[in-house]
């Protein structure tokens, strides 16, 4: 966990240091100056990660006026993806709550409170959720759920409800395409990254999907700066639900996704193609980007993840 005061009346707490985690907290601390504090949250259960976010902020120093002063909770955190178990899944949502809970109760009576929830694009379809069906459903089953999928809703759904606490919280859902990151960076890089560092070393980067199978892919520095810059908005037409759709204009089958690749390296990409669920395209309309927001070109941040790796 991540606290950035950025002034004497605002604070900014970080859940969760991975790839977009991590690139918020430097977005913020670029654009102006805070005292930051850092300490680790103890992740093994929900209540352990709710006890140490608890004690973490209890040392803090306190904020200046409680009136006019605010306090944003970005979480950015959890460990669950489109292959995660339902049991693992069900972990991740109730430590989301817990922590969540303490991170907000911390917030003195009388102080804005905001929320800014990092999500998933690829969860939802125009909006709505997205239900994909099992292997099952070729047999006339009933398709089954995807319990990433049914996760991505309910944590959506519970932050939603925040907005009914007797101190009300100010919510904003960022929905977000599949992130990459420099290799080396926080977190785990993302598979943009990884097939750029396993071709340039001549190693196989394992793909669960097909060759046809289309992502929509956005560099973790472009969504940091975007968060980062909707922290400082305070909305001002009683609205206190809003959204955001960060994603590239253009998404690309993983075969484009390898010719790129290839060419920025110029040498073969090796891979190993692994049957898998997780096989739906993920497309956008552009016109629901939200404004603002501008992923940087794939084949640019290709070739300049290559340049950075060479000695």
């Amino acid at each position: 966990m991540r606290t950035l005061d950025l002034d004497d009346s605002s604070r900014v707490i970080v859940l969760g240091e991975g790839q977009v985690g991590s690139a918020i907290s430097r977005s913020l601390t670029r654009s102006m100056p805070s005292v930051g504090h850092q300490t680790k949250t103890d992740w093994s259960t929900p209540a352990a990660a709710a006890r140490s976010t608890t004690d973490a902020l209890a040392g803090l120093p306190r904020l200046g006026p409680t009136t006019g002063s605010s306090t944003t909770v970005i979480w950015s955190a959890g460990t669950a993806g489109m292959t995660t178990t339902k049991e693992r899944c069900d972990q991740n949502l109730e430590t989301m709550k817990q922590v969540l809970r303490a991170a907000l109760d911390s917030v003195p009576e009388g102080q804005r409170r905001a929320l800014h929830l990092v999500s998933s694009a690829g969860a939802h379809a125009n909006g709505a959720p997205r239900w994909p069906e099992s292997a099952s459903a070729a047999t006339g089953d009933r398709p089954s759920r995807v319990p990433y999928i049914e996760l991505k809703v309910a944590e959506e759904r519970w932050a939603r409800s925040l907005v009914d606490d007797p101190n009300p919280v100010d919510i904003t859902v960022h929905r977000v395409a599949s992130v990459y990151a420099r290799p080396g960076d926080p977190g785990r890089s993302g598979m943009v990254a990884a097939m750029v560092r396993n071709a340039a070393r001549g190693k196989v980067t394992p793909i669960f999907g097909r060759w046809s199978t289309i992502r929509n892919y956005v560099h973790a520095d472009d969504v940091g700066d975007f968060v980062a810059r909707s922290v400082h908005l305070v909305p001002d037409d009683g609205q206190r639900v809003s959204e955001s759709l960060l994603v590239d204009r253009r998404s690309y089958a993983i075969g484009e996704l390898v010719n790129l690749v290839s060419k920025a390296i110029r040498r073969p990409v090796p891979l190993q193609m692994i049957p898998a669920d997780n096989a739906e395209n993920h497309t956008f309309n552009p016109a629901m980007i939200s404004a603002g927001f501008t992923a940087r070109p794939l084949p640019t941040a290709i070739r300049q993840m290559f340049l950075e790796l060479q000695p």
